[in-house]
């Protein structure tokens, strides 16, 4: 249930993957082996962000595995007792409903684009246990931020082109279509097995932006100025994708001094504002 691959009889762990036959997730989430939309098997919590839960799942109309996405913001909601419904926090109901809109508005744009070429497939989306899911397609690879440790931290030009350039197709695509990413980094674009770049970590933008109802999730170094609400303490905007000389470096923003990105306080104090708060300001700059 950790990567949906069949565990052989006997066996109290997964060979590939290391998780426990009897594996368990924490109690805010589905527990494991619970079926939504009668079709869709949930296995273990991956990722928790601002807006979702992620969690590794199996299919068992096609036969395959996928990620099932559960609207889940903790902020606003917990899961009701002895139930796999979600219970809102008392007075975030207005607040829970409007996001939950946009993550299904959002989702729904996501599964339009499915074809572009660097987008994971979304191909279901669905009500149940009082909130949002939506399904798609798992890939399997290996991160951008891996492949550069391999490579000592720089790319060549040759071998970056034909990684980056789809991408950058995807995203002049996406952005006419009016959605961000809002968290692209190395560790959001995956090198699946038939080497082709594919994004990842997709959230409303609510969930990738302080002074919101929501818990940021913000990616120091690569997190545009503006989700923080303010520019104060960086340098200036490089560009995400950059090609450059003989060698393709991903760059990324520094901190102006000392090394410690001033979205860190952010971070440790979100989630303490009450509901209804102010939106995030809207961004001069639009983040990839």
């Amino acid at each position: 249930m950790g990567c949906m691959n069949p565990l052989p009889e006997g066996r109290t762990e997964c060979g590939i993957c290391g998780y426990p036959a009897n594996g368990e997730n924490p109690p805010l989430y589905l527990p494991v082996g619970t079926v939504l939309s009668e079709r869709y098997l949930v296995g273990r919590v991956v990722e928790a962000e601002g807006d979702a839960a992620v969690y590794v799942g199996y299919d068992k109309v096609l036969k395959s595995a996928i990620l099932i996405r559960e609207f889940l913001p903790d902020t606003l909601c917990g899961r009701a007792e002895d139930s796999t419904a979600v219970a809102v926090i008392g007075g975030c109901e207005n607040t829970f409903r409007d996001y939950r809109e946009r993550f299904r508005t959002h989702a729904r744009v996501l599964a339009r684009l499915r074809d572009l070429p660097t987008m994971i497939p979304l191909y279901d989306i669905f009500e149940e246990n009082e909130t949002s899911y939506t399904v798609g397609e798992h890939c399997e690879g290996v991160s951008l931020e891996e492949r550069l440790k391999q490579l000592g931290g720089r790319m060549s030009w040759e071998e970056a082109r034909p990684l980056f350039m789809p991408l950058m197709s995807t995203l002049i695509s996406m952005h006419s279509s009016g959605i961000c990413h809002y968290g692209l980094s190395p560790s959001n674009l995956v090198i699946a097995a038939d080497g082709r770049l594919h994004m990842r970590g997709f959230s409303i933008r609510e969930a990738r932006s302080a002074n919101t109802d929501l818990k940021p999730r913000m990616l120091p170094g690569y997190s545009a100025p503006e989700q923080y609400g303010a520019e104060k303490g960086y340098r200036s905007l490089d560009g995400c994708l950059r090609p450059g000389g003989g060698d393709f470096p991903f760059p990324h923003r520094q901190p102006a001094s000392g090394g410690a990105d001033p979205g860190e306080g952010i971070q440790r104090s979100a989630g303490a504002r009450r509901c209804g708060g102010n939106p995030s300001r809207p961004c001069g700059y639009r983040p990839v």
